[in-house]
């Protein structure tokens, strides 16, 4: 019996003719170890475009502990590990500043990485240009409402 009150109670059985078999054992573990790779895979890529937190006080000419307030107010995207690392697309080549919207898209996309790999893609939506370049040309309105239409805000 299916329950739609509380969705942690919902159990939604699902046809087997349409989606297949349910996966074995096996195949829920090798598929939680290749998604664990990427998930990895992409924290590499994104850590290796990034800033350390020197760099990115240089670049914004302000204090290492002003940068870690900007990230801990969600005005910089910052990615923990041994260091915290501040994705560079983020920084505005032109100006000692960082980029428009940050906080909003973050919230938007709930994840530094996501976030980074969504602003450094060429995007359709915005005449085959990345959503971080958008940003240093101004258009904060055009790029937000492409996010959001991206991401589960749309739904």
């Amino acid at each position: 019996m299916n329950h739609y009150g509380n969705p942690e109670d919902r159990q939604v059985e699902l046809n087997p003719a349409f989606w297949g078999p349910a996966p074995t054992a096996a195949e829920s573990a090798d598929a939680e170890v290749e998604n664990r790779r990427l998930r990895s895979a992409a924290y590499e890529a994104v850590a290796a475009n990034s800033l350390t937190e020197p760099q990115a006080a240089s670049t914004l000419g302000m204090s290492e502990a002003e940068v870690r307030s900007r990230a801990s107010g969600g005005d910089l995207i910052a990615l923990s590990g041994d260091q915290w690392l501040y994705p560079a697309w983020q920084f505005d080549p032109s100006t000692p500043a960082a980029l428009p919207a940050l906080r909003e898209l973050l919230a938007l996309f709930g994840s530094a990485v996501i976030l980074t790999e969504w602003a450094t893609t060429p995007n359709a939506d915005l005449d085959n240009r990345t959503p971080a370049d958008r940003l240093v040309a101004g258009d904060e309105s055009g790029v937000l409402r492409i996010a959001a239409i991206a991401t589960a805000a749309a739904w």
